[in-house]
């Protein structure tokens, strides 16, 4: 199905089943570029697409590492972080923020040094319910506090060190939907000894770590798995009726925001144009401020059917996963996808690549839900 490609990434097309009945060509393609210390975007020599879902170990608890590419449509772009935070100036510290701004948009978020919850003393009475749950406890319940954090030179950008886990002392297996992996969450009812428990050291502001027995709403930056409450949501309901009625098609309340990878608050509105300013804050050791900026190119498709129909299309720049894991330089992966409905007699897609700066990409459609729409074409700056 994939016919020319004419740009320096690694690109696949298949056909896949649309939600609402039409079969689908879509063109998927994954642009790897590398990021050097002082902010230089060049092409990696090594391009490759991703064909499945790939972890650091065995999922459920292993880290999300890699998204596939054979994903049929995003309704918004995705920016994903993976690496490690360094406290500002290359000292150890207790705790400092770490961010990423992309334009006038910046995520904030903490890093806290390790800490625990510790056992203070009896109280008389304890809470009567936990999220919406009646509690029996015993004659006492121990009271917990958070303690100092300390000091830390470097924090991982992983899942399992901010709020959510394993309900700690509820009866059978319990965990957070948001983020199984989390670092754990209190029970009212739990017991146990004096031992410290340990506690999320990735928060922020607006969601801060303050009570052992209820986690916030879970922060990070890295890709979420498709298990996570915040996907399955989207899912759709796999039940008697979409195994009678619908099977193998996709349940009718499926929603195509499943396929969004990003932490909920890192889902960019829309599409990304592509030549996009970045700021990443204490994510470097080698600079507490790495600014860069997306190399300002689009990717344009032409469909053509066997009956010499053709149409031409923009595809949607719906992801910008960074990985900063090793190096520098470091990674960014830019993903770029487009669909169009087909019948029998579909034949092929060619791929090129065409500066924003191009005034071919003006009139060109790009594709939404319910397939190809024509669109307002963005301003764009100009490029130093």
């Amino acid at each position: 199905m994939l016919g020319k490609n004419n740009t320096p990434f690694a690109a696949i097309a298949f056909e896949q089943m649309h939600r609402d009945g039409d079969r689908m060509a879509v063109i998927a393609v994954r642009g790897r570029y590398k990021l050097s210390a002082d902010g230089r975007l060049a092409i990696a020599a090594k391009q490759e697409i991703v064909l499945a879902d790939e972890y650091q170990g065995d999922p459920p608890k292993a880290a999300l590492t890699k998204v596939s590419d054979l994903t049929p449509f995003r309704p918004a772009a995705d920016i994903t972080v993976q690496g490690v935070s360094y406290p500002p100036g290359g000292e150890t510290s207790t705790g400092w923020s770490f961010s990423i701004g992309v334009e006038d948009r910046t995520h904030v978020l903490r890093c806290n040094g390790y800490r625990v919850w510790e056992r203070e003393q009896e109280s008389k009475t304890a809470p009567p319910s936990i999220r919406g749950k009646s509690v029996t406890p015993g004659n006492a319940q121990p009271v917990w506090r958070l303690g100092a954090s300390q000091p830390a030179g470097r924090v991982p950008l992983e899942y399992k060190f901010a709020a959510g886990g394993e309900i700690i002392g509820a009866p059978g297996h319990q965990v957070d939907p948001r983020n199984p992996q989390g670092v754990g969450v209190l029970h009212t009812s739990l017991q146990g000894g004096d031992e410290p428990i340990p506690a999320a050291v990735i928060d922020s502001v607006t969601a801060p770590v303050v009570d052992p027995h209820l986690a916030p709403e879970p922060q990070g930056m890295a890709p979420v798995p498709p298990s996570w409450q915040w996907r399955q949501r989207y899912a759709g309901a796999y039940d008697g009726a979409w195994r009678k009625q619908r099977r193998p098609r996709l349940p009718r309340d499926f929603d195509y925001r499943f396929y969004q990878v990003a932490h909920p608050e890192l889902i960019w509105p829309g599409f990304l144009r592509g030549d996009e300013r970045f700021r990443l804050v204490n994510l470097s050791r080698q600079a507490s401020v790495l600014d860069f900026q997306l190399p300002g190119v689009a990717l344009v498709a032409k469909f053509e059917w066997l009956d010499e129909r053709e149409v031409i299309a923009r595809l949607n720049l719906d992801g910008a996963h960074i990985d900063m894991r090793e190096g520098p330089p470091w990674s960014v992966d830019l993903t770029w996808r487009a669909w169009i409905a087909i019948c029998p007699r579909f034949f092929r897609i060619d791929l090129g690549m065409v500066r924003l700066t191009s005034p071919d990409l003006a009139p060109l459609p790009i594709a939404r839900e319910a397939g190809l729409e024509e669109v307002m074409a963005a301003p764009l700056r100009a490029r130093p």
